[in-house]
């Protein structure tokens, strides 16, 4: 089976929703793929995209985000790119970008959806997580191939499963999660619908960090922006004590909002540190999409977050560490045909950041 979809082009060769204009060039018009793992070069940014968000239902979530691929690639179609010879105004062509396609999951994502309305059920609940399961080995089974050939995977779109993915994908005790997400991921992991059915690994959106933890791949964990009014009793319990044997680095909501750029600074200063002191260690950057205000999000959150800006910042300040991040993740972004608009603002600003960064060091 073919785990990797292609992402179909136009005629002319062009990303869908290009729109091509005399005067320059988009990066839709240029952009490129590759096949084959092996075809990559060691400072490419290949790009994998989900299209499988059962694990946000499996957390009794909201659907969506399994479609906001399409918001990334509208996004980065149309962004421009100039001839080196312009300086560094903006992208300059060829970008570092290579395309690799979408992870198949809509056969699983199918089931799902046909589960929806009883995603409260204890037999509904155990099956989507089954499925979850299953999409899981898909998603690292590529995930593996990618980062042994590249510095850094960008792997976008899909629910905030995708962290435990990317960290087994990783497979290292010597792994930094850097993370910006209202929610601590840390959830048991136990069945959603029935938290005393301990019987196996119920995986979900909830409870990605925890099952890495279980299996010994974080060796440090930084986590901006956690609003314990948005955490459960389990996480607050399996992050500060059940896991204190893993340093832990957080920085609430509230005193990320006072002065956001200080706060981001002190951290990457800390996550550097550690990179200079442990050559193994690796990040895996994983922004969710719910921390930032007015970007819709598969989670039902109820409070606020802070500016898009940040995201933008970080995107592009996380390749000044002594080493790129393995693996840039953004999650639960919302893809619902009402969202596309904002979505696919975000996605573009997004992506335009992580070119940028990775230009501007290469």
């Amino acid at each position: 089976m073919n785990l990797l979809k292609a992402i179909v082009t136009t005629e002319e060769g062009f990303l869908p929703e290009t729109d091509p204009q005399r005067g320059g060039k988009k990066l839709g018009e240029v952009v490129r793929t590759f096949q084959n793992f092996h075809q990559l070069k060691q400072n490419d940014l290949p790009l994998l995209l989900e299209e499988y968000a059962g694990d946000v239902i499996g957390n009794f979530g909201l659907p969506g985000a399994e479609n906001s691929w399409n918001a990334y690639l509208r996004g980065l179609a149309n962004l421009q790119v100039h001839p080196p010879h312009l300086g560094s105004f903006g992208l300059t062509e060829p970008t570092a970008l290579v395309l690799g396609g979408i992870i198949y999951g809509s056969d699983l994502q199918q089931k799902v959806n046909r589960l929806i309305p009883a995603k409260r059920d204890i037999n509904a609940n155990r099956q989507i997580c089954e499925i979850t399961t299953e999409y899981g080995y898909r998603a690292i089974d590529v995930l593996k191939k990618c980062v042994e050939n590249s510095k850094t995977v960008l792997y976008l779109g899909g629910g905030d499963r995708g962290i435990y993915q990317a960290g087994k994908a990783l497979d290292s005790s010597h792994t930094i999660l850097l993370r910006v997400d209202r929610h601590m991921d840390e959830r048991s992991t136990s069945l959603r619908a029935d938290p005393y059915d301990v019987s196996d690994t119920y995986p979900h959106s909830g409870n990605g960090v925890t099952q890495l933890k279980q299996e010994g791949l974080v060796g440090h964990d930084f986590l901006l922006g956690v609003d314990f009014a948005a955490n459960n009793v389990q996480c607050v319990h399996n992050s500060l004590k059940l896991y204190s044997n893993i340093p832990l680095s957080l920085v609430t909501i509230d005193i990320l909002r006072q002065d956001e750029r200080d706060e981001i600074d002190k951290v990457f200063d800390d996550v550097s540190e550690i990179m200079h002191m442990n050559p193994r260690a690796r990040v895996l950057l994983n922004l969710d999409a719910d921390t930032f205000n007015g970007i819709p999000s598969s989670a039902k959150t109820y409070t606020a977050g802070i500016d898009p800006k940040w995201a933008y910042y970080i995107l592009r300040k996380c390749f000044s560490l002594p080493r790129p991040p393995a693996v840039i993740r953004i999650a639960e972004l919302g893809g619902n045909i009402e969202d596309l608009p904002v979505a696919t603002e975000f996605a573009a600003q997004c992506i335009r950041s992580i070119l940028l960064g990775h230009q501007e060091t290469s």
